[in-house]
């Protein structure tokens, strides 16, 4: 049975790549994988329509569940983090319209810490045309409180989730 696969690269404002990816996908409902390789790091995540199975240099960070809940290795609920559920109606080549809420917060070990943005679907980021109800702000995050080190973890796992699965779709 085949399947869909993008791959690509991440780049830093002096347009230098710091992160590699590859994202497989497979069946109607998705199921896949999602590799993401830096010079500082290792993330691999396993996901379905149920949860998504993160892992940080080969070892469980944990699960995001479908309905937010963030779970320990152990399977300890430890926080929430719930992306909306976003869609998007292109109406011409030239108009997008899009729906949802445009943040969601990162709730983690008794503490809201961080407040995320949602990505733009890479089909919005083409030249020319009309977005309306999109999300503009280029940050990925605002962060409310320093992070630990297994914070920070979780941080950098749910923003590439955010760019390479929440980013791309492929119907589009």
């Amino acid at each position: 049975m085949g399947g869909n696969s993008v791959a690509g690269k991440l780049y830093a404002k002096d347009g230098n790549p710091v992160i590699i990816f590859k994202r497989s996908e497979r069946g109607f409902h998705p199921v896949g994988e999602i590799a993401v390789c830096s010079t500082a790091f290792e993330y691999f995540f396993v996901y379905s329509t149920s949860k998504i199975s993160i892992y940080y240099k080969r070892e469980p960070l944990g699960e995001l569940l479908s309905n937010g809940k963030i779970l320990s290795p152990e399977g300890k609920e430890i926080g929430s983090c719930k992306h909306p559920v976003n869609s998007g109606l292109t109406t011409t080549n030239f108009v997008d319209f899009n729906t949802g809420d445009k943040r969601y917060t990162l709730d983690l070990y008794g503490r809201t810490l961080a407040t995320f943005y949602v990505c733009p679907r890479l089909a919005n980021m083409r030249e020319g045309g009309s977005r309306l109800n999109q999300q503009n702000d280029t940050r990925i995050f605002d962060l409310h409180y320093a992070a630990t080190v297994e914070e920070e973890k979780w941080l950098i796992a749910l923003a590439l989730l955010g760019i390479v699965l929440h980013g791309y779709w492929f119907s589009e």
